[in-house]
C-alpha cells in the first residue's frame, strides 16, 4: 500500500488572504498553536504595532483557513506553552 505524505505549515500566525484557498487546493495542513491565541496577552501589543492594524486583524487565521476548506490541526508549542494543545496557558 502506498503511503500518503502530507505537508504541514507550522506556527502559522499570519497568512496573506491570497494564500488562504491554497491550503485546501494544495492539500497543505495548517498547524496552529492555540496557546498563542489569547488577545489579552501583553506580548500581542508589540506584534500588532509592528504589523500595523490591517495585518494584525488577520493574526491567527484558523477561522479564515477553515472557511476556505483548509485542513487545520492544533498543537502545543511546548515548552513555550502548556503541553496540552487545548489549554490556554502559555506557561508550561
Amino acid at each position: 500500500m502506498a503511503r500518503r505524505t502530507a505537508h504541514q505549515i507550522a506556527h502559522i500566525e499570519l497568512a496573506d488572504p491570497a494564500d488562504l484557498p491554497r491550503f485546501a487546493a494544495l492539500g497543505v495542513t495548517a498547524n496552529l498553536s492555540p496557546g498563542w491565541f489569547d488577545p489579552n496577552d501583553p506580548e500581542i501589543a508589540p506584534a500588532e504595532a509592528a504589523l500595523g492594524p490591517e495585518r494584525a486583524r488577520r493574526m491567527y487565521p484558523a477561522a479564515s483557513i477553515a472557511a476556505h476548506n483548509g485542513r487545520l490541526v492544533m498543537s502545543s508549542d511546548w515548552p513555550a506553552t502548556a503541553m496540552n494543545p487545548l489549554g490556554t496557558s502559555r506557561s508550561p
